[in-house]
């Protein structure tokens, strides 16, 4: 029970450390990619990586993936135009809405 406790503790503090950059990534596969960014994050966790940390963030990437295409294939066309401006407006993306 304690090393259950230990493994999600430690899951925890790995999504935390990971969670900001594991955004940017899901958003642009979503943003610059569409539904085949979502593809390849699931893909990722069926490739089963070896390293913890490698693990931790597919999992991560997916999850929040699945969100952010759920969220922009829900929007409205002045919705999407938002998150799309939101996303353009950070450094070194070429999407412009």
């Amino acid at each position: 029970m304690l090393q259950t406790f230990l493994e999600r503790c430690r899951i925890a503090v790995e999504r935390r450390r990971q969670y900001r950059s594991a955004g940017v990534t899901a958003e642009a596969m979503i943003w610059h990619h569409g539904y085949k960014g979502l593809d390849a994050a699931l893909k990722a966790i069926e490739a089963d990586p070896e390293d913890f940390r490698e693990r931790v963030r597919a999992d991560l990437v997916a999850r929040l993936a699945a969100d952010r295409y759920q969220r922009f294939k829900q929007a409205d066309v002045f919705e999407r135009a938002l998150l799309l401006e939101r996303w353009s407006q950070r450094r070194g993306q070429m999407i412009r809405a």
